[in-house]
């Protein structure tokens, strides 16, 4: 955890402009009221429900949750990279620098995805191409985005590998994605992502399976490029502790919704939702030795199912019948701070 807290709050890090008017700051991504399904033969997965955030230029924003909260699948569906069918973007609008992303033809999408927008999936080992050499990968998107060839597209893909701290890069390029290691995979998924230069990269767990000391250097190295290059990055994750070290603010989603949004510092300073706080619970630091390690009770609503009030209802020690049968609004309770909890919005938690 020291060497992500020093990751955070090293050189450059975020400042949200709270001296200007809202309109004053242009956000980089507007996400309002995004619905995405799965209709399948067992029934209709609601796997992202009215999901709304903004992320400003050079800012870090992360999404954090239990898997199958949504975190991913409402990133695959702005970029268009969800199989249609099953899934289906039913409801909401996407902004991407003021202009409508949803509901494009791969061909407008294809100018966008790898350029503008950029994306480091999560597992490396089978995002890469495990038939062709690093290097013609790397050229790639040169390839289709700049129509750059040859020698200057070598070049500049020797730059990439470079500048995520991969020696001897000649050699590298002609190797497959299996002769690298787990960490070496990682850089590359990196530099090509960047490679481009986007406006907007989404690392979608860049850090799982790596061990805390890659784990590290991975987030350092992004944070690093995100500066070089005045760039904007959503992160997602599962672990709190990634989403501590590296974001500026943090939106905590669960069985599709967001619970809880807030800056960063304030969130783990003072959570203002069940959820968030039986997530803080659950981190090995928090507890004692003579008590047991925290475990959120019950499993995540059936996404095919899901309950008519606060999704986390079934789970939560502080639910009424009220939170049973109220749909789950968040609001601002704070400036910059926004619950979806009935009973924090009343002043009762």
């Amino acid at each position: 955890m020291t060497a992500l807290h020093d990751i955070k709050n090293g050189p450059g890090k975020y400042s949200h402009p709270t001296e200007e008017t809202p309109e004053t700051v242009v956000p980089v991504l507007d996400v309002r009221e995004l619905q995405v399904a799965f209709h399948t033969r067992d029934g209709v997965v609601r796997a992202v429900d009215g999901l709304s955030y903004v992320v400003y230029p050079g800012e870090t924003l992360g999404i954090v949750g239990e898997s199958g909260s949504g975190k991913s699948v409402a990133q695959y569906a702005l970029l268009g990279l969800l199989p249609t069918p099953p899934a289906r973007i039913e409801a909401g609008s996407v902004l991407f620098q003021g202009q409508e992303l949803l509901h494009r033809s791969q061909r407008a999408y294809r100018k966008i995805r790898g350029r503008e927008v950029a994306m480091i999936f999560q597992d490396p080992m089978t995002a890469l191409n495990p038939y062709m050499t690093v290097g013609k990968q790397l050229i790639e998107p040169l390839r289709i985005h700049e129509q750059l060839r040859g020698a200057p597209a070598r070049e500049r893909a020797l730059e990439a590998l470079a500048a995520v701290g991969i020696q001897d890069g000649a050699r590298r390029l002609d190797m497959y994605p299996h002769e690298f290691s787990g960490g070496m995979r990682q850089r590359v998924m990196i530099a090509m992502a960047l490679i481009t230069r986007p406006r907007l990269l989404i690392a979608d767990e860049p850090t799982t399976a790596l061990d805390v000391t890659v784990q590290a250097q991975i987030l350092a190295l992004i944070r690093k490029i995100q500066l070089d290059l005045n760039m904007t990055v959503t992160l997602i994750t599962h672990d709190l502790g990634v989403i501590a070290g590296a974001c500026d603010r943090v939106l905590v989603m669960y069985a599709g919704r967001v619970m809880e949004s807030a800056p960063v510092d304030q969130l783990f300073a003072r959570p203002r939702h069940p959820y968030t706080q039986a997530l803080l619970d659950s981190l090995p630091a928090a507890h004692t030795r003579d008590k047991d390690l925290y475990t959120i009770p019950g499993l995540p609503p059936d996404p095919t199912d899901l309950p008519p009030g606060c999704p986390f209802a079934p789970r939560c020690a502080h639910a009424t019948e009220l939170c049973r049968t109220t749909p789950c609004i968040d609001k601002e309770i704070a400036p910059e701070h926004r619950s979806a909890c009935i009973r924090v919005q009343e002043g009762e938690l």
